[in-house]
């Protein structure tokens, strides 16, 4: 019999890199396997094709009520919500998740009691110096939520090894790893690759929110004047910190800054494919799929230097493209400008190993391995 797989995620509303994954991981298992993504808030289906590499939904999608509402706004409460919302979607389907042969559980960022859980970045984290008392008590509840509605004997896979590394640290557990999948196809298209001449763009591609620091950006543009910086993401034209951002490029008359809000991807491609440099905030990024993006553009990327994007990525194509202050971003584009044509194509080649095609081979090698500890616990 075909092996019946579920992957579960309460809150599914095609916004991000968390939506963005589920959704990828259900379709490839589905290439063998029936598979069925649980959730509790969902978008459309067209929404969520839209996400989907190709638009393909081959699998079904199984909606649970929920006696309470989890879905605060973003950027609310958002360790609580996925943890508490992934528990409780969880206890509700427990009599439908035990004819499955495989529970997959990709939101909650903690150990579930499931077969196994994806992590992007572990909701329990050691007591930052700088939080404050709300903070605090925030991170604090979150451990003990973590504990006492999570499991310990799941597997778990994680984004990047650097995320890895981190899980093993705070959670105690060591995690396969399966990056997420790049349309490198797509991106490489229409005069793609290394060919063609490039202007003096530099292009950021970021979700414009105040973790990400955006603000550095437009610093570091003020003493940058000959080169024009596009700064492309998600963003409501209301928000206060992209008012907050746009009032630091009036002050400064940075006239070489521009927004480019929730764009189609074509867009973001021929932006990708014009500009000559990607510059990445200064964050820690757990992986980066715009960053790959812009590899597979034949745009060299300049990254802060920590974080899954800088070790299982950026550090692989030079160790010159990491930087630690924005500040030494001129001098990076110095030292690398006579090999741009070199890095092009490196870049091009490396994408590659993150193509959707490549996540999907893995991703169907891991659930065999994981449908087979499974059985071997059962028998």
């Amino acid at each position: 019999m075909v092996p019946l797989i579920a992957i579960v995620h309460p809150i599914l509303k095609a916004s991000g890199g968390q939506d963005y994954l589920a959704l990828h991981l259900a379709r490839a298992l589905s290439a063998r396997h029936n598979v069925s993504l649980l959730t509790a808030v969902s978008a459309s289906r067209e929404e969520l094709g839209r996400m989907l590499i190709g638009g393909d939904l081959s699998f079904s999608i199984l909606r649970v009520q929920l006696p309470w509402v989890v879905d605060f706004p973003r950027g609310r409460m958002e360790r609580f919500k996925k943890l508490v919302g992934s528990r409780l979607l969880l206890s509700v389907a427990r009599s439908v998740l035990q004819g499955y042969d495989l529970v997959v559980e990709t939101q909650s960022n903690s150990l579930m009691p499931v077969d196994a859980c994806y992590i992007h970045y572990p909701s329990v984290l050691p007591t930052r110096p700088r939080e404050g008392p709300l903070m605090r008590a925030y991170s604090m509840a979150i451990r003990w939520l973590s504990k006492a509605l999570g499991g310990s004997a799941c597997a778990v896979i994680a984004n990047s090894k650097w995320t890895a590394k981190i899980i093993e640290e705070t959670l105690g557990v060591e995690p396969w790893v399966l990056h997420p999948p790049v349309d490198t196809g797509f991106f490489a298209k229409n005069g793609g690759g290394y060919e063609g001449r490039r202007g003096r763009i530099i292009a950021t591609i970021t979700r414009i929110t105040p973790e990400k620091r955006v603000e550095e950006i437009l610093r570091l543009a003020s003493s940058m004047r000959d080169w024009s910086f596009v700064i492309a993401g998600f963003s409501n034209p209301r928000d206060p910190y992209l008012r907050m951002l746009q009032g630091i490029r009036e002050k400064m008359r940075l006239s070489n800054v521009f927004f480019a809000l929730n764009v189609p991807r074509t867009r973001l491609r021929k932006l990708l494919q014009s500009a000559k440099y990607y510059l990445h905030p200064p964050f820690r990024e757990h992986f980066g799929i715009s960053i790959v993006e812009a590899m597979a553009s034949g745009t060299p990327p300049i990254v802060y230097r920590g974080g899954g994007s800088w070790t299982d990525v950026v550090s692989r194509l030079d160790a010159r493209l990491g930087y630690r202050d924005l500040g030494e971003v001129p001098r990076i584009l110095e030292k690398i400008e006579k090999d741009y044509e070199r890095l092009q194509e490196k870049a091009l080649m490396l994408s590659r190993k993150f193509d959707v095609k490549v996540f999907e081979k893995k991703a169907l090698k891991l659930a065999d391995h994981l449908l087979e500890l499974r059985q071997s616990k059962q028998g």
